[in-house]
């Protein structure tokens, strides 16, 4: 019997994945940051919590009173040296990544809206002052983890090992929030889920598109104007449930002595 040999098997073909060469936006945000910190120290230094409030940090009695924005404006506040550096080195490892992933404009929606639940979190739960990125970031890490998720199948063994190591970074911080006093453990979960949430919307969807006459590349199946209805969606939600959850917030007895002793040293 005459038979022919079989062809020789084609190798899998590996393609890049269309991230973006640079990220823009990460290095900005340090040096925002950077920046506002020293102008906290110029002003009598940012343990002092009058000078926290004067910058916009969450303080649930203003909140409450309609400063909404102290949900956002604590985002790029930090208390102390320490809270700074080691943010915004989280920040310059994670955020360039997850940029290049998501795209510069899907990655500044994702900061904003993790850092603002992260924050909304915080006034439900916590009484104290508080003010940091670190909502934000986590919100980041929440937002990797969805990226891994959504493209499992094609990320494949490299996409499961990435996970793994994200839960794992993930359990280790917030087992140090909950052992260390002061972290503000409850701004940190709910920019975590925030990102999560998000991140499965806001992920690329990657799909193998074919170009004649014989060109293969991977393409994102998802762009960002295909999603614009949900973020529009989640900000007008966002929008209208803070009054309603400012009114939840708890505040302590001393909140209006402070603000009188504030008002009298910053004039």
């Amino acid at each position: 019997m005459n038979y022919e040999p079989a062809p020789n098997p084609v190798p899998p073909r590996q393609m890049a994945l269309p991230v973006a060469p640079t990220a823009y936006v990460t290095p900005l945000l340090v040096a925002l940051n950077v920046f506002i910190f020293l102008l906290e120290t110029l002003a009598g230094g940012s343990h002092d919590p009058c000078v926290l409030i004067r910058f916009g940090a969450k303080f649930n009695a203003l909140i409450q009173e309609g400063q909404y924005w102290r949900l956002v404006t604590p985002i790029f506040l930090h208390v102390g040296l320490f809270h700074l550096l080691f943010n915004q080195y989280a920040l310059w490892i994670l955020g360039r990544d997850v940029e290049r992933l998501f795209g510069s404009a899907r990655f500044v929606i994702l900061y904003l809206l993790a850092g603002v639940w992260g924050n909304v979190a915080s006034m439900l739960f916590v009484e104290a002052i508080s003010a940091g990125a670190s909502g934000a970031i986590f919100g980041l890490v929440g937002a990797q983890l969805a990226f891994l998720w959504v493209n499992r199948e094609r990320l494949g063994e490299l996409g499961r090992q990435q996970s793994l190591n994200l839960l794992v970074i993930i359990g280790l911080n917030l087992t140090f929030g909950m052992a260390v006093p002061g972290i503000d453990n409850w701004n940190h979960m709910g920019g975590l889920v925030a990102g999560l949430l998000l991140g499965v919307i806001l992920a690329p969807r990657y799909a193998v598109a074919f170009f004649p006459p014989a060109h293969l590349t991977v393409v994102d199946a998802t762009p960002l104007h295909r999603r614009l209805w949900f973020v529009a969606g989640v900000a007008a939600l966002t929008v209208a449930l803070v009054p309603a959850l400012a009114g939840l917030a708890p505040t302590g007895p001393d909140d209006a002595l402070l603000l009188r002793l504030c008002a009298r040293r910053l004039g």
